[in-house]
């Protein structure tokens, strides 16, 4: 059984809201130009749960097609793949 997992965040954020956040601060935001939100095809999730339930979050997002994308030390994302 899959743990229950809280999205903290919106997927889809526009490009003019994302190169705004990126402009705002470079470390913790993606460039629009790269961000899976502008797709919306990212999601946040919630870290506050501790390191052993995180894991258990990524491994049953994981199992349902989703795969783990923090590259900017960001609140922890998941990005759906698409398969094809």
């Amino acid at each position: 059984k899959h743990p229950i997992i809280k999205i903290t965040g919106v997927g889809y954020r526009s490009y003019d809201l994302q190169r705004q956040l990126w402009l705002s601060d470079k470390n913790r935001y993606a460039n629009p130009d790269s961000s899976m939100h502008v797709e919306a095809l990212a999601v946040d999730v919630d870290q506050s749960v501790g390191a052993r339930r995180l894991d258990a979050v990524r491994r049953a997002l994981k199992a349902e097609g989703w795969y783990w994308g923090a590259a900017f030390g960001d609140i922890p994302h998941h990005s759906f793949r698409l398969l094809g």
